[in-house]
């Protein structure tokens, strides 16, 4: 088969290509998460300071406003605790209907005690997980539930607050993958005990990020410390004593909880593969502002009677999803590779091989990544953009002082889709039309063809806005190997900016790859095809025949500006 007669398959395929840009988030919460509010339980702080010149009551009517805003009350579902030093409770547990509640319990409560938040993380951690827990009502507030404090200050305060012991009431639903879950702490004082302690639990086992409000507080480390603690440091803490910022804030980060874990892809059901009865795969990222979007692919078992079940367990006893697998390995361990040669380069070719995307290449590298820019990189920044697209937080992005250490490595997939390859499988027979695909492979021997190939190992193909198409085992979720089309090497460059501890999040491989047997060449092999969407107008062609031994076979750009249309050969030759 003819490049030209490929070039035509792609365009009958029907993919759909546009200019690459930076990403901003998509509108509500993608598909399959939007009928999945977040889960948000407001912490506020009702200690005596809270009082003081208004600070309670300005609290009390941002939050009242923001549980009766339909544009944040259709992405999420909020509760309400109150917290002191003594007998934090729950006044509204998170449910659908919870806004009605927090508008009445907010006009019961006092201001009174003092400031103990781990106390209050305590409590929230054993309602998150469904076990006992306070939950209060009633004017007042109910640090008075103390003996000593009832019969000393009830004749100041009112002391209507009566606490009840609840249990079982999560509001996590472990069948929901994107379901997010978060807590917006809220307070004015100073604190020697140390949340974070806790906050960071929440985050480790549960996913459940803080983020933290200073309101009157002035700077505060401890602020900074539990919004690192809970996963949201630099984002949080904000510190502000105007009711107006203070409502601003509190948007912004619902906001960003909303749309903190999206998927934008339709779930992929597969059929059964050579050792079950079917899976389907779900693809999730994760929204940070300034940084890479992580992204995360996770199968679950289809039962016999197509009936969903929990996440797929490898071999070696571990979850199924793909993200977290391949955090667990370091960054120098991957097999990246990609092709290339630019006139920047004098002609110089990379070397072949799996994992040629490399500090040890950056010379040639950085001849590509710059093309077209009007100059190059200085090899230090060079180096530094190779080390983070394999998974180095070369810009600080946790701001740990750290330029060495490892970050999230998978990006989000945002609309490319899923696809799995076995074992060749179509059929081919003497007996069938002449005229037909089916007696075609009868001519030119595919029988031989999949008989040699019949115990390939099952791959997983999806692309990412990483930059990359990765290939996954799809029994142990590894990945194999991960390629970088050609005229994706220039637009990794737009991940650096000149601002601290940040990077711009791109559209990379975005579109799906279609996989078919083709005779080319004088043999059958297993051809990828893949388009970039939104990551750029160009396709590029591998033979996935041997998916542990890919090879390139070409690529294709349109480039409007200057009216051509760039093609890279075999070896990755622009002509």
């Amino acid at each position: 088969m003819s490049i030209q007669r490929i070039l035509l398959f792609i365009i009958l395929s029907g993919l759909l290509l546009s200019v690459g840009h930076a990403k901003s988030p998509p509108p509500g919460t993608g598909t399959g998460a939007a009928n999945v509010p977040a889960n948000i339980l407001i912490m506020l702080d009702n200690s005596g300071s809270m009082g003081w010149g208004g600070r309670m009551r300005d609290a009390k009517e941002v939050i009242k406003d923001i549980v009766t805003d339909s544009t944040l009350a259709n992405g999420a579902r909020f509760g309400l605790m109150e917290w002191n030093s003594y007998s934090p409770c729950i006044r509204c547990p998170i449910t659908n209907t919870s806004s009605a509640c927090i508008l009445k319990e907010l006009n019961d409560i006092h201001a009174v005690g003092g400031t103990y938040p781990s106390s209050a993380f305590i409590e929230a951690e054993k309602y998150f997980k469904g076990g006992s827990y306070n939950q209060c009502s009633g004017e007042g507030s109910c640090f008075l539930t103390h003996p000593y404090y009832k019969k000393y200050y009830c004749s100041w305060y009112s002391c209507g607050c009566k606490i009840s012991i609840k249990s079982g009431n999560s509001p996590i639903d472990p069948a929901l993958a994107c379901q997010v879950t978060a807590i917006i702490f809220i307070s004015d004082g100073s604190y020697g005990d140390r949340p974070e302690i806790i906050a960071k639990k929440l985050l480790a086992n549960q996913n459940i990020k803080t983020f933290v409000v200073g309101f009157h507080s002035g700077y505060n480390v401890n602020y900074v410390n539990l919004a690192k603690g809970g996963g949201t440091y630099p984002d949080s803490p904000i510190f502000t004593s105007n009711k107006g910022q203070l409502q601003q804030t509190l948007v912004s980060y619902i906001r960003q909880i909303i749309a903190s874990r999206l998927t934008f892809t339709a779930p992929a059901v597969m059929p059964a593969g050579k050792t079950d009865t079917g899976s389907v795969f779900t693809s999730t990222f994760q929204v940070k502002r300034d940084h890479q979007w992580q992204g995360r692919l996770q199968r679950y078992d289809l039962d016999a009677n197509g009936e969903v079940g929990d996440l797929f367990k490898t071999a070696a006893g571990k979850e199924w999803d793909a993200g977290a697998l391949l955090n667990e390995r370091s960054a120098a361990s991957r097999n990246i590779w990609t092709v290339g040669a630019s006139k920047l380069c004098s002609g110089k070719q990379l070397p072949s091989g799996e994992n040629n995307f490399s500090k040890a290449n950056s010379t040639v590298l950085n001849c590509l990544l710059s093309d077209g820019a009007g100059g190059v990189f200085s090899d230090s920044e060079a180096v530094k953009l190779i080390q983070f697209v394999r998974g180095i937080d070369s810009y600080d992005e946790d701001q740990d002082g750290s330029t060495t250490d490892e970050r999230w490595k998978l990006g989000d997939i945002y609309h490319s889709e899923v696809r799995l390859v076995g074992a060749p499988s179509r059929s081919a027979s003497e007996h069938a039309d002449k005229n037909s695909e089916e007696y075609y492979r009868y001519q030119k021997g595919y029988e031989g063809f999949r008989l040699n190939n019949a115990s390939r190992r099952e791959v997983i193909y999806v692309g990412s806005n990483s930059g990359m198409l990765h290939a996954f085992d799809y029994e142990s979720g590894k990945e194999l190997w991960a390629f970088i089309p050609p005229a994706m090497l220039p637009r990794l460059r737009e991940m650096v900016t000149t601002k601290p501890n940040s990077s711009i999040s791109i559209f990379g491989v975005d579109g799906s790859p279609l996989i078919k047997d083709v005779y080319l060449q004088g043999g059958w092999k297993t051809v990828l095809i893949s388009g970039m969407r939104q990551g750029g107008k160009h396709y590029f062609a591998l033979d996935v025949t041997d998916p542990d031994n890919p090879r390139y076979l070409f690529g294709l750009a349109n480039d409007p500006a200057n009216s051509e249309i760039q093609c890279w050969d075999a070896c990755g030759k622009w002509n």
